[in-house]
């Protein structure tokens, strides 16, 4: 039985061995050597006794070492699809590029959203035009409400028409947070670091908002990176009680001759023994 648990260490490729230092208290040291015969007179060459070493016991900390093997699995991992629909206007990136967060992608054609923008600026601005209006005629109909000029139902009127054009600018100022955005969807960005995969779109093309299918691209981050693998049941209880110690550290030692290992820590432990 394996009990699988997660490392992150930085690790290019996949299937490598890795290994558990654990530290383990022994005792070491060296008896008396028993002297050894060659026929007739007893010591070696014939003469004498034997010499004898003799050290005294120590005790050391010594590493207690658990070999298993290893994938590596990237600890974050995007599909990059389009929020709006458009026309694919410019792709900033290559194939298996390394990029960072924030890092310009794609950019959809910007125009269409950016019309929408300043007509939704524009309604907005009529609005508030109205509310302020609309609000002077209530404290002008106030004084004259008071003074019984008017009818209460008519400045009840002109209330509600201002509290009206109250909503309709709340609404319109969603309306332009709203087209804002959809603007700012236009220029698509790495929501983190890593490196980019196939490339699913191109230059002309009509991207439409969320299509399922292939993505614009997949970002795999590289540093730092997981290495999973899984350790015999009988280990189980040795990593848990070095664990409360201390951080276990984890070597990992990619195939190949030239691969240098790579060191890293032990982070999880999964809750499921196979």
């Amino acid at each position: 039985m394996t009990w699988p648990f997660l490392n992150r260490s930085p690790l290019r490729n996949p299937g490598g061995t890795v290994a558990i230092a654990l530290a383990l208290a022994c005792l070491s040291g060296c008896g008396e050597r028993p002297p050894t015969s060659t026929g007739g007179g007893g010591g070696r060459g014939g003469g004498g006794p034997a010499p004898v070493i003799v050290s005294q016991a120590q005790r050391k900390v010594v590493p207690l070492v658990i070999d298993a093997i290893g994938a590596v699995e990237s600890i974050h991992t995007a599909a990059i699809r389009s929020q709006i629909t458009g026309t694919m206007m410019k792709i900033a990136i290559n194939e298996g590029q390394d990029v960072k967060q924030g890092d310009l992608l794609f950019e959809i054609d910007p125009r269409p959203f950016r019309n929408a923008l300043q007509s939704a600026e524009a309604d907005r601005q009529k609005i508030l035009v109205q509310l302020e209006n609309a609000r002077a005629q209530v404290a002008r109909y106030r004084t004259l409400s008071a003074d019984a000029m008017v009818s209460k139902e008519q400045f009840q009127k002109i209330q509600d028409d201002a509290r009206a054009l109250e909503a309709q600018s709340l609404a319109s100022e969603s309306t332009v947070a709203n087209t804002r955005l959809q603007l700012e969807y236009c220029s698509i960005r790495a929501p983190f670091a890593g490196r980019t995969g196939n490339l699913g779109g191109h230059v002309g093309d009509l991207v439409r908002a969320n299509e399922a299918g292939v993505a614009l691209v997949t970002i795999n981050q590289l540093n730092p990176i997981y290495v999973t693998f899984g350790v015999p049941q009988q280990n189980l209880v040795d990593v848990n009680r070095y664990r409360a110690k201390g951080t276990l550290a984890v070597n990992v030692i990619p195939p190949g001759p030239d691969e240098t290992p790579e060191k890293g820590e032990l982070t999880f432990v999964d809750n499921v023994v196979d």
